[in-house]
């Protein structure tokens, strides 16, 4: 009961949000974080079977920062197109026809495949209407919108990634790719030993290193030419792209390898886009980027448990707390107020430190990262290979490959002398 007041009590004060800017027509673009999956809950149990199977089609669901950012503007007119697991060729085949033949190749048929396996999802939940009320409407609703919030990338990329050994079995029904489903079909699955036996037999991380890569760079071309096709309908509302944040940061065990690397690949998928969207994209101008990365998910049973995966779906998604940090994130930026958490990308091949609107810093010190995680940066460049002392603001903290060790506690030897850590500091 204590819970389920906070989180009320939490919704209220997100909802007393206000912008200065004030917008009638509001369009919703994204996937189903903005479609508002996972909010079905009974009090703060969001595991009550219906919530797992609740799909939407355009509702504004309580709790949402769809709900409470139309709030705050003052929308008249809130036109929400976000479907659970739409992505960017999903609205893309709808607002360009030309895009739409082009899956109609030959060469271009796994494309076509995927974007069809998403459209048919939120058609299971009594939507059997949606996708065509969708296609009938989404155009009209782009050229009267003051407004709009973009939300997509992460089916784009880290789910299609992550199911790509399903996904490629799917369309081929035979070869190598078929091999991880027929295990799970046999049962073979339930006798895992580790969560390193599970990741193999959906392929491998190092298959899902190699398809979140071009997963990735697939988007970021779909992206760019989502973005131009909303700007031939609409040349003049406000476009607000809100960006991802990492699914495993709060993972138990994060020290466990899988957990680690997935929770590392999240950041820097998250950082990737964000530098994109900011810096390269040709539409960098276009928009204005919200930074979501602190966003709150529902907490979850540890990973190597047989829960964690039959929860899996629902927790990934954010929590009430969570859709309300959005919210006041996306409003915050609407008013102008500086957002943003420092990010790294790519520069050479090494990670630099990016701060607010992707300006780059000459930035010596230590620096957290979306995962929650603290990690050393000289130069602007994090230090992956360094394993030592480091001294910041009066404090002297353990890092090893360049994060900070916050939970350490004991004896660390260098070259010159001997160290006592407690909880990741020297005393």
């Amino acid at each position: 009961m204590v819970l389920a007041m906070v989180c009320a009590m939490f919704a209220v004060q997100a909802s007393a949000l206000t912008s200065k800017k004030k917008y009638k027509n509001y369009v919703v673009i994204g996937d189903s974080i903005a479609a508002g999956y996972g909010l079905n809950t009974w009090g703060d149990n969001p595991d009550n079977g219906i919530n797992e199977i609740t799909l939407h089609h355009g509702e504004i669901v309580e709790g949402s920062y769809v709900q409470i950012v139309s709030d705050a503007i003052g929308a008249k007119n809130t036109y929400n197109l976000a479907r659970e697991s739409y992505t960017a060729p999903c609205f893309l085949r709808i607002l360009d026809p030309e895009y739409d033949k082009e899956l109609a190749q030959p060469e271009n048929y796994y494309e076509r495949f995927l974007s069809e396996c998403a459209y048919v999802v939120p058609e299971f939940w009594g939507g059997y209407s949606d996708l065509q009320n969708n296609k009938s409407n989404m155009v009209s609703y782009i050229k009267k919108a003051d407004v709009i919030t973009i939300n997509l990338g992460n089916n784009d990329t880290f789910s299609t990634s992550l199911m790509g050994a399903y996904y490629r079995t799917l369309y081929y029904m035979y070869g190598m790719a078929a091999q991880p489903f027929l295990t799970a079909l046999k049962g073979d699955l339930q006798t895992a030993d580790s969560l390193e036996d599970i990741i193999n037999m959906v392929g491998g991380y190092e298959f899902m290193l190699s398809e979140l890569e071009e997963r990735t760079a697939l988007y970021e071309q779909n992206y760019d030419r989502l973005i131009k096709r909303i700007r031939e309908l609409n040349p003049d509302c406000d476009i607000y792209y809100v960006g991802m944040y990492n699914v495993f940061k709060n993972v138990e065990p994060q020290n466990g390898t899988i957990v680690s690397a997935l929770s590392e690949s999240g950041v820097e998928l998250a950082d990737e886009l964000r530098d994109y969207v900011t810096n390269r994209s040709a539409y960098k101008n276009e928009i204005t980027y919200v930074d979501v990365s602190d966003t709150e998910v529902w907490s979850s049973w540890p990973m190597y448990t047989p829960v964690y995966w039959m929860q899996f779906l629902v927790h990934v998604h954010p929590s009430y707390n969570g859709h309300a940090y959005m919210a006041s994130q996306i409003v915050k930026t609407m008013n102008g107020q500086e957002v943003s958490m420092p990010a790294f990308t790519k520069v050479n091949g090494s990670w630099g430190v990016y701060t607010e609107k992707g300006t780059r810093r000459n930035y010596t010190g230590m620096a957290k990262r979306s995962n929650g995680k603290c990690y050393y940066v000289k130069k602007g460049v994090y230090q992956n290979g360094y394993t030592g002392i480091v001294r910041y603001n009066g404090k002297r903290y353990y890092v090893k490959k360049g994060v900070w060790q916050s939970s350490y506690s004991g004896t660390v030897k260098t070259s010159k002398r001997s160290y006592t850590i407690k909880n990741g500091y020297v005393v």
